[in-house]
């Protein structure tokens, strides 16, 4: 291995490989096979589908949007709101936040149109899984009434 000394620092010729570092050999040429608890999954899934809620069964994050579904849901569409959402899809996360704060006393009061605001406000930039899990617990509160 050849080593150079520039401005007074050592440099390794990187071309060869270290003394300490030894080839690993490759990957197994066939996949191993797993079937220490084959007989267990088997028995789980079969457990699943015969359980009297597996067609009720809803995924976490899909249950976690249930709340705000169900009051969004019960909004009207207006023009009013249209030109809300323009405008909060336009608003940097501070003014967000500043309009969430102003609304906030009155959903934790109770009032439902405060609550709807506060939802569609948190709902409305959202990660594609998140949207997506929305969507589902929409169709879910629109078609079951969870």
């Amino acid at each position: 291995m050849a080593t150079q000394i520039i401005n007074g620092a050592f440099y390794r010729d990187y071309d060869e490989p270290a003394c300490n570092v030894v080839r690993l050999p490759t990957a197994a040429p066939r996949k191993v096979d797993n079937n220490r608890f084959k007989e267990q999954r088997r028995a789980a899934s079969v457990a699943r589908e015969h359980s009297p809620f597996h067609e009720r069964y809803v995924q976490p994050c899909v249950r976690a949007a249930m709340p705000d579904a169900r009051l969004i849901n019960d909004v009207v569409l207006s023009p009013a709101l249209l030109i809300a959402e323009a405008l909060l899809a336009h608003a940097d996360p501070e003014m967000r936040a500043k309009i969430v704060a102003h609304l906030a006393p009155g959903a934790v009061v109770g009032s439902e149109a405060h609550q709807q605001a506060v939802a569609i406000i948190r709902r409305h930039k959202q990660c594609l899984g998140d949207k997506f899990a929305f969507d589902a617990a929409r169709a879910l509160v629109a078609e079951e009434g969870y």
